[in-house]
């Protein structure tokens, strides 16, 4: 099986723009998702709490920045997160 990375994120980038909130954003992604690479593992995904863990991350980069306070040069922040399948 073979997924066309380029149109893969054009796709994730259209979901974010047209985002109206979070709960539609992931549904959107998971419904993405699963056309690509249709399974059984995709309900699970349906079934997380993606409010509490974004709400939980915001609070550890709060801690984080206050502990740590960004320099004043620092233009832009960039998180990647990903998941390599080899």
């Amino acid at each position: 099986m073979s997924v066309d990375l380029a149109a893969a994120y054009d796709a994730v980038a259209d979901i974010a723009r047209g985002s109206r909130n979070l709960e539609e954003s992931w549904k959107s992604l998971i419904d993405y998702g699963e056309s690509l690479i249709p399974g059984k593992e995709w309900a699970s995904l349906r079934e997380l709490n993606i409010a509490k863990d974004v709400t939980q991350v915001k609070e550890q980069i709060k801690l984080i920045i206050k502990n740590e306070p960004i320099p004043s040069e620092v233009t832009c922040l960039y998180f990647g997160l990903f998941e390599a399948y080899l």
